[in-house]
C-alpha cells in the first residue's frame, strides 16, 4: 500500500496484492519510519526473506490493532523481528475466509460499514458507491438548541433525516455540506441519522443542556459543574473559570461511546481560564480520537501564569489521541497545576503522558499518575516533556510505560531553558514493545534530560529495558545537573547503560547513589562513577533505602514537610505538603511582613512562635499571609501548620534601618551589622559603605538557606558598595537551586559604580549557576580591592570571588577560597569572563575542582576579554574536559604578563592547548617561595606596592590588600612556681588578618620573690590563626 511512509497515520485500510522485491518490504508498508498504523490488515504474499506480513524490516513505528494473513503473506511475523501491536490470522490456511463478508471480525469491527464500507461474499470489503463522512459533529454538549452539523458526501441528492434530528436543508451537494438542525429539546440525542442516495449515516451522539449549575464564569464566581455534560460545556466557554460541585461520572451517553468526550481547547482556540476540582473525582473519562492532536480533558491550555488547574482526580480514564496526549491535559502552557491525579490508560503516538502530554513554561506540583501509558516516542508516566523553565515538584508516577524512542517513568525529556524537577519519584517499569531491538533512551525517571535541567531529591525504582541508552534514573542526560538522588530499578539494554545514567554528555552530578545489586550495574554510567556512590553490592545492604532519613542522599531531603520514611519501603511524599515560596526578607524594616507558602491541601492554618496572622485558612496552591505586628528582633521560632503538618518559617530579622546616610553616592547608607548588610536587598539602586567589620556568623543569617544575595536577574543591583577596608566574616548562603549567588547576586551598572575595598573571610557559599563569593554575575560595575577566603560551590560559572563578569573590570583582587563546580567554567577567581571584561593585577591560591569543562586556577573561561598581570597557584583538578593552570578554556581575547605555579596547580600548561601569553613558574618545585614576601617578582613588579599603596608585602605569604598587622603583648608580666613551668602571656593583633600570622618573640628574664633563684623565659615564635583578634 505504501512504500516508505513518514510520520503519517494509516487507518482502516488494507492491501491484498503480492509483493516481489529484493529489499525491505511488507504486506502493508515497506521500509517504514515513524508512522502510525491503526485498524488495518494485509494478505498479499511477500517475497523478501526478511520482510514482514504487514511491515518491512524492523518496526520503527507504532502499530495498533494491525492484522496480517500468515498463510497468504508467507510470513510468521508482522515485521522482521516481532509482532507487537499485530495479530496474525489464517495460519496453515485454517481461516481462509476470515477477511470475507464480515464487519465484526477485527480489525474490521472498527470500520464504518454504515456509510463507508460494504461487505462482499467471498471477497474483501469494498468502498460504497455513496460515501458519507462526518466532518464536524455537533458539539457533544451545547446550549444551542439549533446546532450546526457538517458532513461529506460524494453524491448529490436528497437528504432524509431520522431520529430526533430534522433540518430545512433538503439536498446534499458533492463535497462538504453544513446544515442547521431544527429546534431540539434539552436532552441526549443519540438516535439521529442522515441519509443520501440510500446510504444512512449515524450522527454522533450529543446533548443539549440548559447551562451550568450556577456561577458567572469569573475567577471569583466560577461556573459550577455537576454533570459530565456541563464538564463538556466548558468547551464553549474557553476563557472562563469553573469549579466542580460534586464528583462527576462520564460513563454516560453521549460521552462513553464513539469518539467520546471532546477535549476542551485546541491549538487554534486554547483554553485560557481556570479549573478547580474542589477535591472531587472525575471518573470514566473516555476519549477515542487517535487522529487528533492535543487530547485530554483539556486539549490545549494557555494561561498567563496566574490561572490554576487544581484539586481534581481522574479515575478509570481511557484516553487515546495522536500527539500531545494526557488524561488531564494534552498541552499545558503558562498555567499552574497543583494537586491533580490520574488513573486508567493513556495511549498516543508522540508526547504522551499519564496526566499531561506536555508541560511548557509553567509549574506543576503535588500531582501523580498511576495510569498505564503507551506510545511511540516521548512517553512519560506523568508527562512527556518539561519545557522552557518549567518546575515539577512533589509529584510521582507508578504506571507502566511502553514506548520506542525516549521514555521515562515520570518524564520522557526536558528541553529549553533550564527546567527543574525536585522531590519526585517513579516506580513504574519502562520498557519497549516486545521484539523491538532498536529502541533507545529509557530511564527510570527520565528518558533524556537536557538544556541545563536540574534534578534533585528524587528517585526511581522501576525496571528499564531498552535497545540502547538505559539508566536507572536518566537514560541520556545532556547539560543536566543531578543532585541528591538515587535509583534502584533493574537496567537492561544492549549498549550504554548504568545504574543511574546510560551515558552522560556535558552533565554534572553530586551526591548521587544507586543500588548495585538491584540495578545489576557496577557503574553509575556507561564507563565510570564520578560523583556517584554505589550501595548494596552483592545484596549486602538490601534495606539501605528503607525507613531512613539519615542515609545519603536522604540526609539532604526534607522529612519534616515533604517526605515520609516507610518501614521496609522507599520514602513517599507526605499526604500534606507545605513549601516556602517567598520567604520574609531575611532583614526588613516592615513589622507586618508578607509570607507566601504552597499547600497541596486546603484547611485551617495554625501559627506558632512569634508569628500570627489574621489569615486562618489555606487554599490549594500558593497562599500569601500577612503577619501581625512583630517587634524589632530576630524571629527564628515561627511555624505554620496545615492538616497536621508543621513547617518552620525561615528566620528573619526586623530592624530599624541603616546606621546613617541617605543612599546616594555622596552620602551612602552606613552599615554596621549583617542585618543592615542584608537590608541592601530592599534598596538595590542605592550606595552603601561599611562603618566597621561585619560578622555574618549570627542568626538569622547562619542557618537554613542563609543570606539572600543582593539583586537577581529580575531586579539587579545597580548601586555601589564601599567596604572601606573592612572585613565581612562568615557569609553563609545555601541555595543550591538558585542562580546568581554571592554577596551580590546580579549586579548591573553603568560603568560608574564600583564594588570595592573589603575582604570576605570564612565564606560558605552554595548556588546553582553564576556563583561567586562577592558577585554571582557582574555587568558594568567595577570590582577592585576585594578578596575572599572560604569555600564556594555551584554548577556552571563558579568563581572564588566572581561567578561571571561582562563589560567590566576586576582589578587588584584575590581569592584563596576553595572552589568546586559540577558544570562548566570553574575558576579560582572568576568562572566566566566575557564581552570585553578586563582582569588585571589579581591572583588566586585556592584549590579548584571541576568535572566537565573549563577548569582553571584563575579563570574558568576567557572569551573575548583581557587578562593581564595576574597569577594562580591553587591545585586544579579536572575529571574531564579542558583545564589549565591559569585558565580552563580560552577563545578570542588578550592574555599577557600572567603566570601560574606549575607544581602547585598540577598543570603543565597555562590553558587547554597552550601557554602563549603566560609564564610558568615553580616547575618541579624549583621556586616554592616565588610568590611570597616580595614585590619584585613578576607580575607583582607591576602592582602598586608604593604609590597608593594598594598591595602590601607580608613575609612568608602572598601579597595582601591591607597593611601587615601590628602584634604586641597585652600582658607584660607572668608568674610561676620555682620549678620549670609554663607561663601564659597574652598577645593581641590590631586587625583581623586573612592568613595565619607567625612572629618571633623575645622575653626578658624575671626575678624570684622571697627565697629562690632568678629565672629566664625562653624566646621563640607565636602563631595567630587567620581571623583571630
Amino acid at each position: 500500500m505504501l512504500g516508505q511512509p513518514g510520520a503519517q497515520i494509516l487507518k482502516n485500510s488494507y492491501a491484498s496484492g503480492a509483493l516481489t522485491t529484493s529489499g525491505p518490504s511488507g504486506g502493508l508498508v515497506g521500509s517504514s519510519s515513524s508512522g502510525y498504523i491503526i485498524d488495518s490488515f494485509a494478505t498479499g504474499s511477500v517475497s523478501y526473506a526478511s520482510g514482514g506480513g504487514a511491515v518491512g524490516g524492523n518496526i520503527v513505528q507504532k502499530l495498533d490493532n494491525v492484522y496480517w494473513d500468515i498463510f497468504r503473506t508467507g510470513k510468521s511475523n508482522c515485521y522482521q523481528s516481532g509482532s507487537t501491536g499485530c495479530t496474525g490470522k489464517n495460519s496453515g490456511n485454517s481461516e481462509p475466509n476470515y477477511w470475507f463478508n464480515t464487519s465484526v471480525d477485527a480489525p474490521m469491527d472498527q470500520w464504518n460499514f454504515d456509510s463507508i464500507w460494504q461487505t462482499n461474499v467471498g471477497a474483501y470489503p469494498t468502498l460504497r458507491s455513496v460515501i458519507l463522512d462526518e466532518i464536524t459533529p455537533v458539539i457533544p454538549s451545547a446550549t444551542d438548541t439549533t446546532p450546526s452539523y457538517t458532513f461529506f458526501s460524494n453524491t448529490a441528492g436528497a437528504i432524509t433525516y431520522g431520529g430526533d434530528c430534522t433540518s430545512a436543508t433538503g439536498t446534499a451537494t458533492i463535497g462538504s455540506n453544513t446544515i442547521t438542525f431544527d429546534a431540539l429539546s434539552v436532552a441526549v440525542h443519540s438516535n439521529c441519522t442522515l441519509a443520501v442516495g440510500g446510504v444512512t449515516m449515524n450522527i454522533t451522539d450529543f446533548q443539549i443542556v440548559s447551562g451550568f449549575a450556577g456561577g458567572a464564569g469569573t475567577s471569583g464566581d466560577p461556573y459550577q459543574i455537576t454533570t459530565c455534560a456541563q464538564l463538556q460545556l466548558m468547551d464553549s466557554y474557553r476563557t472562563s473559570y469553573f469549579i466542580l460541585n460534586n464528583a462527576i461520572d462520564c460513563a454516560v451517553a453521549p460521552f462513553n461511546t464513539g469518539l467520546g468526550f471532546l477535549p476542551v481547547g485546541t491549538s487554534a482556540s486554547k483554553f485560557t481560564g481556570g479549573f478547580d476540582g474542589a477535591g472531587y473525582t472525575i471518573s470514566n473519562l473516555y476519549i477515542d480520537r487517535p487522529l487528533i492532536d492535543y487530547v485530554g480533558l483539556f486539549g490545549y491550555v494557555d494561561g498567563t501564569d496566574t490561572q490554576y488547574i487544581k484539586d481534581v482526580s481522574l479515575t478509570g480514564a481511557d484516553i487515546t489521541g495522536k500527539n500531545y496526549v494526557g488524561a488531564l491535559a494534552g498541552y499545558l502552557l503558562d498555567t499552574i497545576m497543583v494537586d491533580a491525579s490520574s488513573a486508567g490508560t493513556v495511549d498516543g503516538y508522540s508526547y504522551v503522558g499519564g496526566l499531561l502530554g506536555y508541560i511548557d513554561s509553567t509549574t506543576v506540583k503535588a500531582c501523580y499518575s498511576s495510569a498505564t501509558v503507551a506510545g511511540y516516542s516521548l512517553i512519560g508516566g506523568l508527562s512527556s516533556y518539561l519545557a522552557n523553565a518549567s518546575y515539577l515538584g512533589f509529584s510521582y508516577a507508578t504506571g507502566a510505560i511502553t514506548g520506542y524512542s525516549g521514555a521515562g517513568g515520570l518524564l520522557a525529556s526536558t528541553t529549553g531553558t533550564r527546567n527543574t524537577l525536585y522531590n519526585c519519584y517513579a516506580t513504574g517499569a519502562v520498557s519497549t514493545s516486545s521484539g523491538v531491538t532498536t529502541s533507545s533512551q529509557f530511564g527510570g525517571l527520565l528518558g533524556t534530560a537536557g538544556a541545563s535541567s536540574f534534578v534533585y531529591n528524587s528517585y526511581a525504582t522501576g525496571a528499564t529495558t531498552s535497545g540502547s541508552y538505559a539508566g536507572g534514573l536518566i537514560a541520556a542526560p545532556t547539560s543536566n545537573y543531578t543532585k541528591d538522588s538515587f535509583a534502584t530499578g533493574a537496567v537492561t539494554t544492549g549498549s550504554f547503560q548504568g545504574g543511574v545514567f546510560g551515558s552522560v554528555t556535558s552533565s554534572s552530578r553530586n551526591n548521587v547513589y544507586w543500588d548495585i545489586y538491584r540495578t545489576s550495574q557496577s557503574n553509575c554510567y556507561q564507563t565510570a562513577s564520578v560523583n556517584c556512590t554505589g550501595k548494596n553490592s552483592g545484596n549486602a545492604d538490601p534495606n539501605y533505602w528503607f525507613n531512613s532519613s539519615t542515609n545519603p542522599p536522604f540526609n539532604q531531603w526534607d522529612f519534616n514537610t515533604v517526605w515520609d520514611t516507610n518501614a521496609e519501603s522507599y520514602p513517599t511524599l507526605q499526604s500534606v505538603i507545605l513549601e516556602e515560596v517567598t520567604q520574609v526578607a531575611p532583614a526588613t524594616i516592615d513589622t507586618t511582613p508578607n509570607y507566601t507558602f504552597f499547600s497541596d491541601t486546603a484547611g485551617a492554618i495554625t501559627y506558632g512562635g512569634d508569628c500570627t496572622s489574621a489569615t486562618g485558612t489555606a487554599v490549594v496552591g500558593n497562599n500569601t499571609v500577612t503577619f501581625s505586628t512583630l517587634s524589632a528582633a530576630v524571629h527564628s521560632n515561627c511555624t505554620l501548620a496545615v492538616g497536621g503538618v508543621t513547617m518552620n518559617i525561615s528566620p528573619f530579622e526586623i530592624i530599624a534601618g541603616f546606621a546613617g546616610g541617605a543612599g546616594t553616592s555622596g552620602n551612602p547608607y552606613q552599615i554596621t551589622t549583617c542585618a543592615q548588610l542584608q537590608l541592601m536587598d530592599s534598596y538595590r539602586t542605592s550606595y552603601f559603605i561599611l562603618n566597621n567589620n561585619i560578622d555574618c556568623a549570627v542568626a538569622p543569617f547562619n542557618t537554613g538557606v542563609g543570606f539572600l544575595p543582593i539583586g537577581d536577574a529580575t531586579t539587579k543591583f545597580s548601586g555601589g558598595f564601599n567596604g572601606a577596608d573592612y572585613t565581612i566574616d562568615g557569609l553563609y548562603i545555601n541555595r543550591p537551586a538558585t542562580d546568581y549567588v554571592g554577596l551580590f547576586g546580579y549586579a548591573d551598572g553603568t560603568d560608574v559604580q564600583s564594588i570595592q575595598d573589603f575582604i570576605m573571610t570564612n565564606v560558605n557559599i552554595t548556588g546553582y549557576d553564576y556563583v561567586g563569593a562577592a558577585v554571582g554575575y557582574d555587568i558594568d560595575i567595577t570590582v577592585t580591592k576585594v578578596g575572599s577566603l572560604g569555600a564556594v560551590t555551584g554548577n556552571h560559572y563558579v568563581g572564588g570571588l566572581l561567578g561571571a563578569i561582562s563589560s567590566t573590570t576586576a582589578s587588584n583582587s584575590f581569592s584563596s577560597a576553595t572552589v568546586i563546580g559540577y558544570g562548566v567554567y570553574i575558576g579560582g577567581l572568576i568562572g566566566y569572563s566575557l564581552s570585553s571584561a578586563i582582569t588585571t593585577n589579581c591572583y588566586a591560591t585556592g584549590a579548584v575542582t571541576g568535572y566537565i569543562d573549563g577548569i582553571g586556577g584563575l579563570l574558568g573561561f576567557l572569551s573575548s576579554t583581557t587578562l593581564t598581570y595576574s597569577y594562580a597557584t591553587g591545585a586544579v583538578t579536572a575529571t574531564s574536559g579542558s583545564s589549565g593552570g591559569l585558565i580552563g578554556s580560552k577563545s578570542a581575547g588578550t592574555l599577557n604578563n600572567s603566570y601560574w605555579d606549575v607544581t602547585r596547580t598540577g598543570k603543565a600548561t597555562c590553558y587547554n592547548g597552550g601557554s602563549t601569553g603566560c609564564t610558568a613558574k615553580n616547575t618541579a618545585s624549583a621556586e616554592p617561595n616565588y610568590w611570597f614576601g616580595n614585590s619584585a617578582n613578576a607580575p607583582m613588579d607591576s602592582w602598586d606596592f608604593v604609590t597608593t599603596p594598594i598591595w602590601y608585602v607580608v613575609g612568608g605569604t602572598y601579597p595582601a590588600l591591607d597593611p601587615p598587622p601590628t602584634i604586641q603583648f597585652t600582658s607584660t608580666t607572668g608568674s610561676g612556681s620555682e620549678a620549670t613551668t609554663a607561663v601564659n602571656l597574652e598577645v593581641s593583633i590590631d586587625i583581623t588578618w586573612t592568613d595565619n600570622v607567625t612572629v618571633d618573640y623575645v622575653v626578658s628574664g624575671g626575678t624570684a620573690t622571697g627565697t629562690g633563684t632568678d629565672y629566664t623565659l625562653a624566646s621563640g615564635t607565636a602563631t595567630i590563626t587567620a581571623g583571630s583578634t
